[in-house]
């Protein structure tokens, strides 16, 4: 069985189709996330939806991740394993993101050997060595994020009554 890779709507749907062909051999599906929940769907939503779909890892370009914190909670939450490339990968052109994107996957692939659910890594910007930075938020910061997504759920909850 193929382990299954959301690849998020900041990477082109190119890389995600090139992913497939380089490393589908290799046991891993690439599913462009807008083509499971649609385009535009928030990630605290695809990211259940995915988890509940059999998918164990992430591949994103989101380059402000570190800034929402929500985001963050609802992939621990679905027990997701992260990548991030780093935010200036984004600002780079379409031949050297794929270049990147095959390249460290080599080095993802060995580091999905030690990784637990939840875990969640930068890739670095550059094309050599193999060294991932873990991505931490606070404790607090995430409890913090918890308790706004608690509130604004009791705000629906009572806008619907």
């Amino acid at each position: 069985m193929k382990r299954k890779v959301a690849v998020d709507e900041d990477i082109s749907r190119r890389i995600a189709s090139t992913m497939n062909v380089a490393y589908g051999d290799k046991g891993y599906e690439f599913i462009y996330i807008a083509d499971l929940v649609g385009h535009g769907a928030k990630d605290e939503f695809w990211a259940e939806r995915f988890g509940k779909f059999g998918g164990e890892i992430i591949l994103s370009a989101d380059k402000n991740i570190a800034k929402k914190p929500r985001k963050l909670l609802a992939f621990r939450e679905n027990e997701l394993i992260c990548f991030f490339m780093q935010p200036l990968w984004s600002n780079r052109p379409g031949h050297y993101k794929l270049c990147h994107a095959l390249y460290w996957w080599h080095w993802i692939h060995r580091k999905l050997n030690e990784c637990q659910r939840r875990d969640c890594w930068q890739v670095p910007l550059v094309l050599t060595g193999n060294e991932f930075k873990r991505l931490e938020i606070p404790a607090h910061v995430l409890e913090s994020a918890k308790s706004q997504r608690a509130c604004e759920a009791d705000y629906e909850v009572q806008r619907r009554r």
